[in-house]
């Protein structure tokens, strides 16, 4: 009668997979086992499964040095096995199935899986690196527009150091899903680091263009700190959904959960804000090129003339203050 014998790790998940097709299975260290396994603490020859005329399957210790238990942990010389049960070889685990045992029924592809999975291919992550370096391009055009300036070519740089700090994230979160048997998926994580970034950029620059436009209403900078929480739980949360290895319901739910607790220190500093505080002038230092003012530039010269109007009638108006309290007199 066939039988297929899992070798698990310490969290229970699969490592190897054997079917034997015979009545009597040995397990142990030695090469001439039906099942070897690479353990130290396991004897040369530790154990048999054996099975009866009634087609019971039992786990039959040899005598071993560090004993046989099974899933209670009792040690014995022999233990009767149900198909689906975990036994221990001098702690190592292993899970016996009967050929017969049914298996749950194949799950269909995730649209959306497959979609975050496509971010890792080589065209994404090359576009992704290019908005990013367009990105710094953008920004040197603003700081640094004439020859006085540090060269283009020694300040681009930073880019690609930026793109090796972004692969520390992807790096744990691979590391994370290998150490839980899992799927790595780094460049599908590391695509989705990327894009975020790119979103976050694209965001802040058009928030800047806006702040610029509008003077500095304190609504933009609100609008600054919600969607740069919404962009981090949705980056998170896509993380997690690819890393946790679960039923999809119970992924949605913590990714979402765990992307959103993420963002709580944000939403906290900004409900802490005190209305008083906005009470000073606020300094903004954004500076843009005139041609991205809405509202039509008015020249050097124009402006230098309506100061001086500004202050001749301010002038103008506290002369007739002084005249009008000066005729109320007695």
């Amino acid at each position: 009668m066939a039988i297929v014998i899992e070798v698990l790790n310490r969290q229970l998940h699969v490592v190897e997979r054997h079917k034997v097709a015979a009545d009597r299975v040995r397990l142990g260290r030695a090469y001439d086992n039906d099942v070897i396994l690479a353990n130290k603490h396991i004897d040369a020859h530790h154990a048999e499964l054996r099975c009866d005329e009634h087609g019971q399957w039992a786990l039959h210790d040899l005598q071993s040095l560090n004993g046989s238990s099974g899933s209670k942990g009792e040690l014995a010389a022999e233990h009767h096995i149900e198909s689906g049960q975990v036994l221990y070889l001098a702690g190592q685990p292993i899970r016996v199935f009967a050929a017969s045992h049914a298996v749950p029924a194949a799950q269909p592809y995730n649209k959306r899986e497959q979609q975050l999975v496509q971010l890792g291919r080589w065209p994404w992550l090359l576009i992704l690196a290019l908005g990013l370096l367009l990105h710094e391009v953008y920004g040197l055009w603003l700081d640094a527009p004439d020859a006085r300036q540090p060269l283009w070519s020694q300040a681009l740089v930073t880019v690609p150091v930026m793109v090796l700090a972004l692969a520390i994230w992807p790096a744990f979160l691979a590391a994370w899903a290998r150490f839980h048997q899992h799927e790595p998926r780094f460049l599908a994580h590391y695509g989705l680091m990327m894009l975020m970034v790119n979103v976050y950029l694209a965001f802040d620059a058009f928030l800047t263009w806006l702040n610029f436009n509008l003077d500095g209403a304190r609504w933009v900078f609100y609008l600054h700190e919600v969607l740069q929480v919404i962009i981090l739980t949705g980056l998170l949360a896509a993380n997690f959904y690819l890393a946790l290895q679960m039923s999809y319901r119970r992924r949605y739910a913590l990714a979402l959960v765990l992307g959103l607790l993420s963002g709580v220190p944000s939403l906290n500093a900004l409900w802490q804000q005190k209305e008083h505080l906005y009470l000073r002038p606020q300094f903004d230092a954004s500076l843009l090129p005139l041609s991205f003012y809405l509202h039509q530039p008015t020249e050097w010269s124009q402006f230098s003339q309506q100061s001086e109007q500004l202050f001749e009638d301010v002038k103008q108006l506290r002369l007739e203050s002084v005249d009008e309290d000066d005729t109320k007199s007695p």
